[in-house]
């Protein structure tokens, strides 16, 4: 599972006061798409967490691990470092969390495959964890950064809501399926808004009580959000030390060596066999071999039928093909 776009609203509304004035101390690079920042904030030294597309939480205590010395890392403590967060916000009902200090902007997308995109004042991307090129947008080093285009349910009137139920009608779409995708609260708080309001999930969505829904929104987005939640969602990659590192790579020869021995034993038993056989039925293939030198001697086709002819006269019973330029045995 990854973070919904409620829960980064209720995780913004319970954290953005700390995080606002706090200076960035440090930041810490654990792998691909995994970033730990140190802040000094009012109540002391806290660790940002922001594992796209996965989850992003506050601790105590920075996550256990090895930080890794990237480039990318290398450029957001060279720039970033010292730096004071003016602003933390959402994007609409995004999955897109902002953060502003004096001189950058910093997009971090929970969706997707994920991305951390640093911008300067004027949205022109400076750095980008990755590369992207979409139907819709582009995130490129050097171009403009554009919001994804959505509906933001959380700061919609009823006459928008009203507007965009309108806009829908026409679908074939349930009402839980209109609040989770059209309205993008998600699938669990599609259900639970249905529970709450006591409405029956249909394709009319024009049932819908909008009045009640914009208040069912408002309290849910106003909640706090569990912490240990959002952990749950963290996903660690594994690391190694340098030792078990060598001991993984060691062990993976020894793995590959007793495939290949065990490749050879098994080559040497079929060749043994073969070696056996050709041995006990040596007159047959002594006269196999004079009577297909002879045809191609006197430039005669050598048959399947010379074949069965030997077959019956040494009492062979596997079936033997000849394919030029090999003899195939089939054992029964």
């Amino acid at each position: 599972m990854v973070i919904s776009s409620v829960e980064i609203k209720q995780w913004i509304n319970t954290n953005k006061k700390l995080i606002e004035t706090s200076r960035i101390t440090q930041i810490y690079r654990y792998n691909k798409k995994e970033l730990v920042i140190s802040l000094n904030t009012k109540e002391g030294k806290k660790f940002l967490t922001i594992q796209v597309p996965n989850t992003i939480f506050l601790t105590d205590f920075k996550p256990e691990g090895n930080h890794k010395d990237t480039g990318f890392g290398r450029w957001l403590r060279n720039n970033l470092k010292g730096h004071i967060i003016e602003n933390i916000d959402q994007i609409r009902a995004e999955r897109i969390v902002i953060i502003k200090t004096r001189f950058y902007i910093i997009y971090i997308e929970l969706f997707g495959k994920g991305n951390i995109t640093i911008c300067d004042n004027e949205n022109k991307i400076l750095i980008t964890i990755e590369k992207q090129e979409m139907k819709d947008r582009s995130i490129v080093k050097g171009g403009k950064y554009n919001l994804p285009e959505s509906f933001d349910s959380f700061n919609s009137d009823e006459e928008t809501i009203k507007s965009k139920i309108k806009e829908c009608e026409n679908e074939t779409i349930s009402i839980s399926k209109f609040l989770a995708t059209k309205m993008r609260l998600g699938g669990e708080i599609a259900n639970n808004i249905l529970t709450n309001l006591n409405i029956e999930d249909n394709n009319n969505i024009n049932l819908i009580p909008i009045d009640k829904l914009k208040n069912e929104i408002n309290k849910i987005i106003r909640k706090e959000i569990d912490i240990n939640k959002l952990k749950s969602y963290y996903k660690k990659e594994e690391t190694y030390s340098e030792t078990e590192l060598k001991i993984k790579k060691i062990q993976s020869i020894i793995n590959a060596q007793k495939k290949n021995k065990e490749d050879v034993i098994k080559k040497s038993d079929n060749f043994s066999k073969q070696g056996e056989y050709i041995y006990n039925n040596y007159q047959f293939f002594e006269e196999l071999k004079k009577a297909y030198d002879f045809a191609e001697k006197n430039k005669k086709e050598f048959t399947q039928q010379i074949i069965e002819k030997l077959k019956q006269k040494h009492n062979i019973s596997e079936e033997i093909i000849f394919q030029k330029p090999k003899v195939i045995i089939q054992k029964k």
